[in-house]
């Protein structure tokens, strides 16, 4: 069972920015779009063809010591204006990634 109310951005390393810019300071980046850990975890069993029933489940049956956002997903305008660089899509990242490993 997994998560669905906790909603964020995921992120493929491979899809780093290393441009050589000098505009420094501090960037989020994560892939573009959004899901919670349920849709993370469904779409890697989808794109492996691996036959498996997620369920999702609410934060309130799985609790952590942590407190954690309900929505986490990063602002990546700076990325986007200062660096000139389009974002992937995190499905389409993940899908990439999953073929090679």
């Amino acid at each position: 069972e997994m998560l669905r109310s906790l909603v964020g951005s995921e992120m493929c390393i491979r899809d780093r920015i290393n441009d050589g810019s000098s505009d420094y300071g501090v960037y989020h980046f994560s892939n573009s779009g959004v899901a919670s850990w349920f849709d993370f975890a469904k779409a890697i069993f989808e794109l492996k063809n691996v036959d498996i029933q997620v369920n999702p489940i609410s934060t309130r049956e799985y609790p952590t010591p942590a407190a954690r956002p309900k929505y986490s997903v990063m602002d990546k305008t700076k990325v986007v204006n200062n660096l000139n660089f389009q974002i992937p899509y995190w499905r389409n990242s993940l899908e990439k990634m999953l073929k090679e490993i």
